[in-house]
C-alpha cells in the first residue's frame, strides 16, 4: 500500500497552510467567494461519498483525487462563499484511502502511537466505529494562527480507510470539548453518507461493517501500520 501522505509529508502540510490561509479563519482572512455551495463530493467512482456536517462546505477548489487515496478540505460555508449560517471558523480535512478487502479501523492507543509517539495524547476515544485522538501540538502547523490541540479521527467507510481532522483558531473552543463533538458529528455525517454496501448472499451484516469479519480482526499489526501512514503520514 503505498504511503502517498508520508512520501509528501513536507509538501502535503505545506498545501493544507496554503489552502487554510485562503479561508476565512478566525476572520482574519478574506473569504474564498464560489459561485455555489458543495456538501458531498464522490471519490473513487462513489466508492465513497465524502459529505460535510451542518453549516459547513467542501472547498472544491482543494478536493484531491488520486488513485493512491484522496484528500477533501472543508470550512464554514459563510467563510468559502460568504452566505450560510455562521459557525465556529475550523479547517475540517477528510482523507480517503483505496478501499482494501479486510481492514479494520485503528484503535485510540494506534493512532495516539502514529500521531504523538513522544507525548501522550489529551484524550482518547474508542467508538464503536471510530477512533479519535486530542493532541496537544501540532495544529498550529497545520493551519495559520491554530491552537496547538487538534483532533484526529479514524474509521473504515466501505472498505476504505478513512482520518478525520479538526483544525480551529488559538483558544477556539473546536480546540477542546467542543472540537470531539464536530469530528463526531462528521464522522455521522460520512457514516449516514456511505451505507453499509449490499450485502452478498448469505453474508452477515457485522461482516460488512467490518469490512471482513475474522480477517479483518487477525489483520497483522504491521499492515494496519502501514494504512495508518498511508492517512496521517509522519506525525511530525
Amino acid at each position: 500500500m503505498s504511503t502517498w501522505i508520508f512520501e509528501r509529508g513536507p509538501r502535503f502540510w505545506m498545501a493544507l497552510a496554503s489552502a487554510v490561509a485562503m479561508l476565512a479563519v478566525a476572520g482574519c482572512v478574506s473569504p474564498v467567494r464560489d459561485s455555489r455551495q458543495v456538501q458531498r463530493t464522490a471519490l473513487f467512482q462513489g466508492g465513497a461519498i465524502v459529505a460535510s456536517p451542518a453549516g459547513y462546505c467542501i472547498d472544491e477548489s482543494h478536493v484531491r483525487r488520486r488513485d493512491q487515496g484522496s484528500f477533501v478540505l472543508m470550512a464554514g460555508c459563510a467563510h468559502i462563499d460568504g452566505e450560510g449560517p455562521m459557525v465556529d471558523p475550523a479547517v475540517i480535512t477528510v482523507s480517503v484511502l483505496p478501499d482494501e478487502p479486510g481492514v479494520r479501523n485503528a484503535t485510540a492507543e494506534e493512532l495516539a502511537e502514529k500521531l504523538s509517539p513522544n507525548a501522550a495524547p489529551l484524550e482518547m476515544v474508542n467508538g464503536e466505529d471510530l477512533a479519535l485522538v486530542h493532541l496537544a501540538s501540532g495544529g498550529d502547523q497545520a493551519m495559520p494562527g491554530g491552537d496547538p490541540r487538534h483532533w484526529r479521527g479514524s474509521m473504515v467507510l466501505n472498505g476504505h480507510l478513512t482520518g478525520l481532522a479538526v483544525y480551529a483558531p488559538r483558544d477556539s473552543r473546536l480546540a477542546g470539548a467542543a472540537g470531539r463533538r464536530l469530528v463526531t458529528e462528521l464522522a455521522d455525517t460520512l457514516r449516514n453518507a456511505n451505507p453499509p454496501a449490499r450485502l452478498a448472499e448469505g453474508g452477515h451484516a457485522d461482516d460488512a461493517r467490518q469490512g471482513g469479519s475474522d480477517q479483518a480482526q487477525d489483520r497483522p499489526r504491521g499492515a494496519l501500520g502501514t494504512f495508518l501512514s498511508g492517512l496521517f503520514g509522519n506525525s511530525s
